[in-house]
């Protein structure tokens, strides 16, 4: 199975949480990072080819 990696944005802290906890419970890494302009750049950043 090919790794990928998982963008989540809300604007509502609770929600993400939430979200990071179904992640974490599927076994899955999730990474919480703010702004959201943060979160965008380190999505392409870390981007593969």
């Amino acid at each position: 199975m090919i790794p990928v990696n998982i963008l989540l944005v809300d604007d509502q802290p609770a929600k993400l949480l939430s979200y990071e906890v179904v992640l974490q419970d599927l076994g899955k890494p999730s990474l919480r990072l703010s702004p959201a302009e943060r979160r965008w750049s380190n999505c392409c950043a870390t981007r593969s080819p």
